[in-house]
């Protein structure tokens, strides 16, 4: 028996009415899709992506209904930096209220953990005045299925209805990124980050080994040395 599939209709009657959902068998790339086609609320599930991107241009994969890989467009924001963080707040926040325990942990700026683990990756982009926001969650993969070898899958822990889990997700996000500012400190309270020692892959290539010490107003991961708006994180034990 395979997968069941997604369920557009139950998922669209349970959220707040400022998304709008789809579901596409496959597609290319829900963040592309969403690109030629920009509608704050819109939200494009694919059971399938042929050609998912994570930060840095990674390729990023789930065999065909074994993962939650979404995006969504939100109207213009003047916490940009803020956007990936939120959601991954509001993701973990849906994710542990299912599970109906604490299960899922923060890293910033764009990973989900599950004992340092990971499970969910975020990728956010402007558009316009606004923002398309990319989701990848492993739900049902087994660990050779898995994008990388230190990632965990959710149904490895808890049975998981995606359609259910999906609504939940929706409604804390629609919560959060309406009213950013008032999440940020909970964002701080929660991202195990902060108070680790790093290491920091940045773009041109550096790397830096520190202690993160907070999230700057902007977003950015401060260390006692600098401000990393950009890098790769890996949390040193």
């Amino acid at each position: 028996m395979g997968i069941e599939g997604l369920k557009v209709d139950e998922i669209n009657s349970k959220v707040a009415q400022y998304w709008s959902v789809s579901v596409t068998e496959e597609t290319a790339s829900t963040q592309i899709d969403l690109a030629n086609n920009f509608l704050p609320g819109k939200v494009l599930i694919a059971e399938y992506q042929s050609a998912g991107r994570g930060r840095l241009d990674r390729k990023f994969e789930v065999p065909p209904r074994k993962g939650l890989t979404f995006s969504f467009c939100i109207a213009a924001q003047n916490n940009f930096g803020w956007i990936p963080l939120i959601t991954g707040l509001a993701v973990s926040n849906a994710i542990n209220k299912y599970a109906k325990r604490k299960l899922v942990s923060i890293k910033w700026p764009n990973d989900l953990l599950i004992d340092e683990k990971k499970l969910a990756g975020i990728l956010s982009e402007k558009h316009g005045e606004g923002a398309i926001v990319g989701v990848g969650i492993n739900i049902y993969q087994t660990q050779d299925e898995l994008p990388i070898e230190n990632a965990v899958s959710l149904s490895m822990l808890i049975d998981v209805d995606r359609s259910e889990l999906m609504v939940l997700i929706l409604n804390e996000l629609g919560e959060a990124l309406s009213n950013i500012d008032a999440y940020k400190n909970e964002y701080r309270d929660k991202c195990v980050t902060i108070g680790a020692r790093i290491k920091a892959i940045l773009p041109n290539g550096e790397v830096i080994e520190d202690e993160a010490l907070g999230i700057s107003d902007s977003g950015s991961l401060l260390t006692k040395t600098r401000e990393i708006s950009v890098g790769d994180i890996v949390h040193l034990r």
